[in-house]
């Protein structure tokens, strides 16, 4: 799964492990400016949730919160 297939999923969903390590790494390659303004709140809350459950491979994690860092001070 990447971005654009995640942005057109119904608010209500599942994500199987392999589509959540699949769009974490498509999320590692993205900025702010590849995410459209209406909505980074729904990658802020991806984000958010996946970097609790500790759901990132530690080679991409660094670049996952730099990523929601850049949406909450946006």
């Amino acid at each position: 799964m990447n971005l654009e297939q995640f942005l057109t999923l119904p608010e209500e969903h599942d994500l199987s492990a392999d589509s959540v390590q699949k769009l974490n790494q498509d999320l590692s390659s993205k900025t702010i400016s590849d995410i459209p303004f209406e909505k980074r709140s729904i990658v802020n809350e991806y984000l958010v949730n996946v970097l609790i459950m500790e759901a990132v491979e530690p080679v991409i994690k660094g670049k996952l919160e730099a990523l929601l860092i850049e949406l909450q001070n946006a």
